[in-house]
């Protein structure tokens, strides 16, 4: 294990909040690392040269504070437990087939490995057999289940939920703000410093097609970046509809949403397309918290947005062209391009590996897919696709009625961000695991169901800044 510079800040931060910090503290750095989901904190030379990325070096520090937290409330693990029990099932059905089915396949199917080397044409596949990507998916699908657990406790604790509703706005601006840096910075010394932030084992995509720069922030590629992005978009505008901190959560959605739209990325149109038709859907419903100040600036601002996309493209021939060609490679082009073509083949491996293993899966990281879902199937079979869709599913189980309004509003808001923040996953990523963002939101949403456990306690919060003073039902 070779720690990285890095790892030794996420170290000495994480080190910090669990000596003066509290769990849920620990919970939203922990979050907020996912902003260097690129970088490594540890490589692993014994792993093929696989990295630890930040979140999961600070989940470890999360796991220390929550085991301190209920060395005197037993009661509380076994309800985190019991409240996160499909989660929990699938993440250790998905570390028992990562160490076990490989072996009992082997030789029996051909597969894309996980993390593919020296494909030569776009249906080249190799035998199956245990490698050390089935190792690294099942350490990230266990971290995924402990990251649901320590999320609940954390949240559990706290009556003071404002961290939460600070962590959304303060990522949401990051996310948003270092991808425009990206593109205003390019061909500066901003390069310099992003390629030593991205010092992870990931592919560094090129970022620029035409002459559009790509947006991708910290992250590997433009797809990473919007997948991210999505959530805490969707987090963002949730808290806002709600009215929840309005100001900075409106804003933070806004310049999200707005940094989305012009990233370029299908992965960031996909995700706003499924997003815009869920909450038409909901809309039609009429829910108590949505009123006429809350449809009517969303429709002024997405048709301020189309109307400023058509103005440049009609004002203006050479970005016309460009914009067309950009939208065109990017999206309608994929489908028959050999990337899409390929992409497509990578995720029917998942129907063949479900049916090949009669329902059993071949294994968490056996193969690479391009759709959690198809991974998923395939993967970890029947046990794998029921637990997450019962894990997806617990998030709309009936609330209780005399539930704290401002614990059930961001309850409610984690939970779509959640659900509907896995949609841009569904049709990119290549392994099962759901990732900690999904885990995080679903266990401090389940945990916000419930009342808090235990008063305020000043002498362990040291007060966050920058942000001022933020109620969990604050308003404007």
């Amino acid at each position: 294990m070779t720690p990285t510079l890095i790892g030794l800040i996420t170290f000495g931060i994480g080190l910090w909040l669990v000596l003066r910090g509290t769990p849920l503290q620990l919970l939203c750095a922990m979050l907020a690392m996912g902003l260097f989901e690129s970088s490594a904190a540890i490589i692993l030379p014994a792993l093929s040269g696989s990295s630890i990325p930040p979140p999961r070096l600070m989940l470890a520090f999360l796991v220390i504070a929550a085991l301190r937290a209920v060395l005197s409330r037993a009661s509380l693990l076994r309800e985190a437990a019991a409240s996160n029990a499909a989660i929990l099932i699938f993440a250790a059905y998905g570390v028992i087939s990562a160490f076990t089915l490989p072996h009992i396949f082997a030789g029996q199917i051909s597969v894309v490995p996980l993390r593919p080397a020296g494909l030569r044409h776009l249906t080249d596949s190799f035998p199956l057999f245990f490698s050390a990507q089935n190792i690294t998916t099942a350490f990230y699908i266990a971290g995924t289940g402990i990251t649901a657990l320590c999320a609940y406790i954390a949240t559990r604790l706290e009556s003071d939920t404002s961290p939460i509703v600070k962590a959304c706005v303060g990522i949401t601006l990051a996310q948003a703000i270092t991808g425009l840096m990206g593109v205003a910075l390019a061909g500066t010394a901003w390069d310099l410093v992003v390629d030593a932030i991205r010092n992870g084992s990931y592919s560094q995509l090129s970022q620029e097609t035409r002459s559009f720069v790509r947006i991708a922030g910290f992250m590997a590629e433009p797809s990473s970046y919007a997948r991210f992005g999505v959530v805490w978009m969707i987090f963002a505008l949730e808290l806002w509809l709600r009215r929840v901190s309005p100001r900075w959560t409106g804003f933070a959605a806004l310049l999200m949403a707005g940094v989305l739209v012009i990233s370029t990325s299908s992965t960031a149109y996909i995700g706003l397309a499924a997003y815009a038709v869920i909450l038409a859907a909901r809309f039609a419903t009429m829910p108590s918290y949505l009123k006429a100040d809350r449809v009517l600036p969303i429709l002024m601002w997405g048709a301020l947005g189309l109307v400023v996309i058509l103005a440049l493209i009609l004002l203006s021939h050479p970005v016309a062209d460009a914009f067309s060609s950009m939208v065109e490679q990017m999206t309608v082009d994929k489908a028959s391009s050999e990337s899409g073509r390929q992409r497509l083949f990578w995720a029917m491996q998942g129907v063949d590996a479900f049916i090949r293993s009669s329902g059993l899966g071949i294994g968490a990281g056996s193969f690479r897919s391009s759709s959690l879902i198809m991974a998923i199937i395939g993967s970890m079979g029947v046990i794998g696709t029921l637990s997450f869709v019962a894990s997806c599913a617990s998030l709309f189980m009936p609330r209780a009625r005399d539930a704290d309004p401002g614990r059930r509003a961001i309850s409610e808001a984690a939970g779509w961000a959640a659900v509907a923040g896995l949609v841009p996953v569904m049709v990119m990523q290549g392994s099962p695991d759901p990732g900690m963002e999904f885990a995080a939101l679903l266990g401090l949403s389940l945990a916000l169901r419930r009342p808090a456990l235990a008063p305020r306690v000043a002498r362990l919060r040291p007060r966050w800044g920058g942000l001022g003073a933020m109620s969990a039902a604050g308003s404007s």
